[in-house]
């Protein structure tokens, strides 16, 4: 039996799927921006309400919390993609070529098993949330689970991502620790 050769058909359904992928990730990252410039407006509404009539616009505190939780893993994916994450990579550019990719590959091992757990429990919360009907009551009264849901939906996204790092490290290509970082 001969093996698994790819048809340029599959060839055009995994980058089909690459594309929508990296269309998710934007749009995700695309909506942490929006909650960058909700927050910025939204308290500086609250600081000029508060200043000039001496009132307060209620529920904006909590709502940046929840948007600010929302930025933070909503972003996550979009900056591993893009390599503008922080790294300290002093040691790893003293070492030889070889043991660059290594720490490449056990970083993003690291990196995938812990977006791992994060998809898998965050998950298993939110549903936990949503089979309770648990309910968030502060200023303003929402279910649990609808912020609890962004954390299994950005680590599929982060899993994904590690992974094409991982395979990217193997193939020898220039995307082990981030894109704009130099190769491994």
């Amino acid at each position: 039996m001969r093996g698994f050769i790819p048809s340029s058909r599959n060839r055009f359904q995994v980058h089909a799927l690459a594309r929508v992928y990296d269309w998710v990730i934007d749009a995700a990252a695309a909506a942490a921006a929006l909650g960058v410039a909700y927050i910025a407006l939204g308290v500086t509404a609250d600081v000029a309400v508060r200043y000039f009539a001496g009132g307060a616009i209620k529920w904006m505190l909590e709502s940046s919390e929840y948007v600010l939780f929302g930025i933070a893993f909503l972003g996550a994916p979009w900056a591993l993609r893009e390599g503008a994450h922080t790294a300290v990579d002093l040691l790893v550019e003293a070492l030889p070529t070889m043991a660059k990719r290594y720490c490449a590959l056990a970083a993003n091992g690291v990196g995938l098993a812990t977006s791992a757990g994060l998809f898998w429990f965050g998950g298993i919360a939110a549903m936990q949330s949503r089979g309770l009907g648990t309910m968030i009551y502060k200023t303003v009264v929402l279910p649990e689970w609808w912020i609890l849901a962004i954390i299994p939906f950005c680590g599929a996204l982060l899993v994904i991502e590690f992974g094409r790092k991982i395979r990217a490290t193997l193939r020898g290509e220039p995307s082990g620790f981030a894109r704009r970082q130099g190769t491994p």
